[in-house]
């Protein structure tokens, strides 16, 4: 597992924004970045607003948890 923790707080930032502009709503859609070893995704049926860095699932190339 690498320290991604600035780039998870990163993605939180970016879902709220997006819903304050009016891009996403609630808990519709996910938000994902690749890095080095797979990618970091935003769990589904969870409100942005709520979500923390914490939530945020590194998965490898493969789809499995990391």
């Amino acid at each position: 597992m690498t320290d991604d923790s600035a780039l998870r707080r990163e993605m939180v930032d970016v879902c709220r924004r997006m819903n304050s502009s009016g891009i996403n709503q609630g808990n519709a859609g996910n938000l994902s970045v690749r890095c080095s070893d797979g990618f970091l995704i935003t769990p589904s049926s969870l409100p942005y607003e709520t979500m923390t860095p914490e939530d945020i699932v590194e998965m490898d190339f493969d789809g499995t948890y990391v």
